[in-house]
């Protein structure tokens, strides 16, 4: 068996647990100040995207490329996030959150470093005339450049 066949080093969790690691408190409310919090409510949001349009729409960098969010529910609703945020090195503006299957019961957290190679990527960004990070798109198993990103 091949390294990358190996199940991925989790444990089951609590909720209130993975909030506290995602959010630093079982209490914490996710914000679109921050680049997890907007991911999350943005995966939140896809559980009815009719229902959560408004929101979904608010927390995108362009809503009309995401064509009534059906697409991105399909692929993403269903998965679970790392508590993670993974940096562009070239720019500070740009982050990764990853959406992983995950099929245990409860909440899991990862307990070593392991390499992953089916993932989804959600990108956020923080634009300058904003307080809050947007979401810019979502790629399967790749985090998309600055010049992706910023289209340069």
């Amino acid at each position: 068996m091949a390294d990358d066949d190996l199940p991925l080093p989790i444990v089951e969790s609590t909720d209130q647990e993975a909030l506290t690691e995602a959010f630093g408190s079982p209490d914490a409310e996710p914000d679109p100040y921050t680049p997890r919090g907007t991911a999350f409510l943005w995966w939140q949001a896809l559980q009815d995207p009719v229902h959560y349009r408004n929101a979904l729409d608010n927390l995108s960098t362009n809503p009309s490329a995401w064509n009534g969010y059906r697409q991105a529910a399909d692929l993403i609703a269903d998965l679970s996030m790392l508590t993670g945020v993974e940096d562009n090195e070239e720019d500070p503006d740009i982050k990764y959150v990853r959406f992983i299957h995950y099929e245990g019961a409860s909440s899991g957290q990862v307990f070593e470093d392991a390499e992953m190679r089916d993932f989804f990527v959600l990108t956020v960004v923080k634009p300058e005339e904003s307080d809050w990070w947007l979401v810019w798109g979502l790629s399967d198993s790749y985090f998309p450049s600055r010049d992706e990103v910023r289209d340069l």
